[in-house]
C-alpha cells in the first residue's frame, strides 16, 4: 500500500517574498542579479582611486566588475575643490560630493566672494 505525501504549502517566508516581489513589480521595478569578480572591481577601484582613466578596460578584467570598482574608487578620492566663477581653490573634498564621475567636471559650485556678484548679476537680468 502507497501513501500519499502530505500535500505541501509554502512556509510563511516564501509567501512573504512573493508578496514583496509583487509589490515591487506593481511599482515598476524589476529584480536582477549581477556577478561580480572580486579582483576585477578591486583593480577598478585602485585605478578610480588613483584618478586614471575609466576607459579602456584592461584586458583580461570583468567588463562589469571593473567599471562598479572604479566608481567606487572615483567616488572615495580626495579632489580639490574649484569656484565656477573665479577658479580659486575653495578646499578639498571627496569627488562623488563634488564632481560628475562620469565627465570628472564639478558641480557648480560657488565661493563666497562670487556669490554676491552672481546675485547682482541676476537681479540685473529680471
Amino acid at each position: 500500500m502507497k501513501t500519499k505525501p502530505p500535500p505541501t504549502r509554502p512556509s510563511a517566508v516564501s509567501i512573504r517574498q512573493q508578496r514583496y516581489r509583487l509589490r515591487m513589480e506593481e511599482a515598476g521595478y524589476r529584480r536582477a542579479t549581477l556577478w561580480l569578480h572580486n579582483y576585477s572591481e578591486q583593480q577598478g577601484f585602485e585605478r578610480g582611486l588613483s584618478g586614471e582613466k575609466f576607459l579602456p578596460v584592461p584586458e583580461g578584467l570583468d567588463q562589469l566588475s571593473y567599471c562598479t570598482g572604479w566608481f567606487q574608487g572615483a567616488g572615495e578620492q580626495q579632489m580639490p575643490i574649484f569656484c565656477t566663477c573665479c577658479q580659486n581653490q575653495i578646499g578639498h573634498g571627496i569627488a562623488r560630493d563634488h564632481y560628475d564621475l562620469i565627465t570628472m567636471r564639478p558641480y557648480e559650485l560657488i565661493c563666497a566672494e562670487c556669490e554676491p556678484l552672481i546675485d547682482a548679476e541676476k537681479r540685473k537680468g529680471l
